[in-house]
Parts: C-alpha cells; sequence; structure tokens
C-alpha cells in the first residue's frame, strides 16, 4: 500500500519532499477527525486537537511507512462501522486494504466480534471474512508458495521466541504512557477501567484488543511503541473524560499540549536531529560520494537502497543478505557478473557472500564495499 500511495503522489507532485509526505500529511490531519465523528463527541474541537497532538501520532505520521495507509484504513472502517452497524461491502474492503497495509490489522476481529449482533452473522461472513479474504487473497498465496516466509518473519519479530524478559514489559507501559501524551494518558488508564462506552464500545473493544494483545507479547520480546496505534485514541479519550470534574482540568490539558506540541520543532536541533535522521544523514553523505561511481550500486537493506535511489536519482536494487527478505527477494533478478558497489553492513558478513576487493570508506555502522559475487 505504501508503494501505491508514493506512487500516486509523486506522479502527481514529483520526487521531492512533498510527493513523499503528501499522505502522511493528510492522514495526519484525517485520522484525528475520524475518531472525533467516530467517537460523538459534542467536545470534538478540543478532542480534534489532542488527538492531532499525540507524540506517537506526530512521529508515525511524519514518515511514509506501512502505519500511515494502515491508520487510514482502519479509521476510515470503524469510522464507516460505526455509522453503519452492519456488515456491508464497503466495510468489508476497508477492513481488507488495512490488512493489506499490516497484518496486525487482524486484530481488528476480536472487537468486531464481540459487537456484532447475532441476525448480521451471515453479512459479518460474507462482507468481513469473504471480502476482505478475497483481497489478502495475493499475500497468502505469496506465503504459500514461499514457506509462509513473511508470516513467519512477522512471527519471530513479535514474540521474541517466547524468552521471558521483564523489562521489555515494563518498557512497553513507560512507552505507551509516553508516546500518546503526559499528562492524559496517565488519567486515561484509570479512565479505561472507570468508563463504559455504550454507544462507541467497538472502538473501545479495538483499543483493549492493540493494547493487550502486545502487552502479552511484551513479556518476551521488544514491542514497538507504534504497534497497538489503534489504542492511543481510545485512551486520550478517556483521560479526557475522566478528569471532568477536576478543579485543574485546563491545568492538565494545557501541560499535555505543553509537552506534546513542541515534538516536531526538537527534532530540528541539531543534536537530536542528528540522532533521530543518522541513518538518513549517513546515507545522504555516502550518495555524494557515491555520485560519480562508475560501478552498479546496491545496498543491503530496502531502506538504504530506497535512500540511497532517492539521493543519487536512480534506481539502486537491494541484495538484502542480512536483512527483512520479503517476495522481491525472491523474485528473479539480474545480479551484476563483474565487480560493484555494495552498501551494508559489517565485514564478516560481507565476506561471506562476495569477494571483497576493497573497503571504500565507512559512515557510523554502514560500510562501502567493491565486491563481485563469489
Amino acid at each position: 500500500m505504501v508503494a501505491y500511495m508514493l506512487a500516486f503522489s509523486r506522479s502527481i507532485l514529483g520526487d521531492g519532499v512533498l510527493g513523499i509526505r503528501f499522505f502522511p500529511l493528510i492522514v495526519s490531519l484525517l485520522v484525528p477527525f475520524l475518531f472525533v465523528r467516530a467517537l460523538e463527541d459534542k467536545s470534538a474541537g478540543i478532542l480534534y486537537a489532542i488527538f492531532w497532538a499525540s507524540p506517537i501520532l506526530q512521529i508515525v505520521l511524519f514518515f511514509m511507512t506501512p502505519d500511515v495507509p494502515f491508520l487510514l484504513f482502519s479509521s476510515l472502517f470503524l469510522y464507516y462501522y460505526i455509522k453503519k452497524r452492519s456488515p456491508d461491502l464497503i466495510g468489508g474492503i476497508l477492513l481488507g486494504l488495512a490488512l493489506l497495509s499490516k497484518y496486525m490489522a487482524f486484530l481488528l476481529y476480536p472487537a468486531l466480534f464481540f459487537d456484532i449482533k447475532r441476525r448480521d452473522i451471515k453479512r459479518f461472513i460474507l462482507f468481513f471474512i469473504l471480502v476482505p479474504f478475497i483481497i489478502f487473497l495475493p499475500v497468502i498465496i505469496f506465503n504459500i508458495l514461499h514457506g509462509f516466509v513473511s508470516f513467519k518473519y512477522q512471527f519471530a519479530h513479535g514474540t521474541g521466541g517466547f524468552n521471558i524478559r521483564p523489562r521489555y514489559f515494563i518498557k512497553y507501559l513507560v512507552d505507551i504512557l509516553i508516546a500518546s501524551g503526559i499528562p492524559l494518558s496517565i488519567y486515561g488508564m484509570f479512565g479505561l477501567l472507570k468508563r463504559k462506552w455504550d454507544k462507541n464500545k467497538i472502538t473501545l473493544l479495538t483499543g483493549w484488543v492493540f493494547f493487550l494483545f502486545f502487552l502479552f507479547f511484551s513479556f518476551f520480546s521488544r514491542i514497538e511503541a507504534n504497534w497497538p496505534i489503534l489504542f492511543y485514541p481510545p485512551l486520550l479519550y478517556a483521560g479526557y473524560r475522566f478528569i471532568e470534574g477536576f478543579k485543574y482540568r485546563g491545568h492538565i490539558i494545557c501541560m499535555y499540549f505543553l509537552l506534546s506540541l513542541p515534538l516536531k520543532p526538537i527534532l530540528l536541533i541539531p543534536q537530536i536531529k542528528y540522532r533521530v535522521f543518522k541513518k538518513e544523514i549517513a546515507m545522504k553523505d555516502i550518495a555524494r560520494r557515491l555520485k560519480d561511481a562508475k560501478l552498479p550500486v546496491f545496498a543491503n537493506t530496502y531502506q538504504h537502497a530506497s535512500l540511497l535511489s532517492y539521493y543519487l536519482k536512480r534506481y539502486v536494487p537491494s541484495l538484502n543478505i542480512k536483512s527483512r527478505h520479503n517476495q522481491f527477494d525472491l523474485w528473479k533478478k539480474t545480479y551484476p557478473h563483474e565487480d560493484f558497489i555494495f552498501v551494508g553492513i559489517g565485514y564478516k558478513d560481507v565476506m561471506s557472500h562476495f569477494y571483497v576487493d576493497s573497503t571504500l570508506y565507512k559512515r557510523d555502522n554502514i560500510s562501502v564495499y567493491k565486491v563481485r559475487f563469489k
């Protein structure tokens, strides 16, 4: 979905920053609106500002990653389902597109199971299982034909081998509170335990499913703060409602904005900017040095390859000798038979795959080699 979105925005707006960040910008404005509308709350203006200012949404929707289409289609689905209150074709398509964006969209199903009415079971099977299954079918076929490679990777990535690591559990809870926005997130935890939302049960249930699912796996693996992304709007809403009647309610909300809004400007501070965008800065410098290179250039990861392609203004393929694999690694490629430049990982791993003619230079933990296949 990211590739389709980028192809669309770049075709209209070009290869510059606006062409790449067009959809993150649109989604960052649309998602808070959809949640406010779904909650059907009279305090629409302040709730929109609270959702929009949440640190996690600011960060996630600053980059063009799978979280962007996932947030777009999952929030569209929740809003549409709440308005229709019955499964139909449009809802099924939105659910299928959310699944195509990120596998964890399957966590929408437990909440739907508890919310769906008995009279709608047949429509649920037809529109919310069959239709998304058809949309998601190419991914299933690919995995069947290739040993379930992407499913296995995601499972191993999330479970961490089921070795208990309590520190990850603590980190998960702390990250949730910080990422959603202090102090509203703290009050939100109390609010979620105290309140019941009859009219917006599906939003609350969805948030709880995402939170509890990753809470369990946080005992075994380091869970990224963006994974339970659909938990944050209900958490902030619960915090906003929990402090109703508080004497210093306005002060609490102002503190939330004071702590949340400077997040993006802080990224402009050189020391922080370098730490956050260290990889991008390194690849820009490497691309500058490779600008006049006559040999073909390859990278070890898709992220490195895409950065080099952007800065060099030409296509840089990825070999992925030690990184996440997907269908692009399994489809037939044309590899160079002569010397080529490889940008990527440590010397020992490179030596295991290539003859290394020389190490051209190194920037941080990214090395550039002149190599050829063994």
